[in-house]
């Protein structure tokens, strides 16, 4: 499986992490199986770390696969999203951050562990 989805109590967020790689099929079932265990734990934020996948999404697919966040997640969940830092990922995540402002998801795109965590467990989400 190139997704695996477990609750972190610390934080208080789902962590979604893909690696290998990853179909846009595998994508949504993981944006699924996450959701789930979001819903069950009533929780209102998504660690979304894919710096170990090894494919690139094609500029359909992450257009498709932002916009899905608004139809599969509860409004007002907030998502952090890891990428890795190349080129390609780079210009992939303004492209992400542009969509997310356009459906008013409330979706940042990290490059940082770190930041991504402080972002997603600051008391202000």
């Amino acid at each position: 499986m190139p997704y695996t989805v477990k609750p972190i109590d610390e934080g208080q967020y789902m962590l979604a992490e893909h690696s290998g790689h990853v179909t846009f099929d595998e994508l949504k079932e993981g944006q699924a199986r996450t959701n789930e265990l979001l819903r069950q734990r009533r929780w209102r934020k998504v660690f979304i770390d894919t710096t170990g996948m090894k494919n690139d999404l094609s500029t359909l697919e992450i257009y498709c696969m932002t916009v899905s966040h608004r139809e599969v997640f509860p409004i007002g969940v907030a998502l952090g999203l890891l990428l890795s830092q190349t080129e390609e990922r780079k210009q992939g995540g303004r492209f992400i951050e542009n969509i997310a402002i356009n459906r008013s998801l409330n979706l940042r795109v990290f490059f940082d562990c770190d930041q991504a965590k402080a972002w997603l467990t600051r008391d202000e989400i």
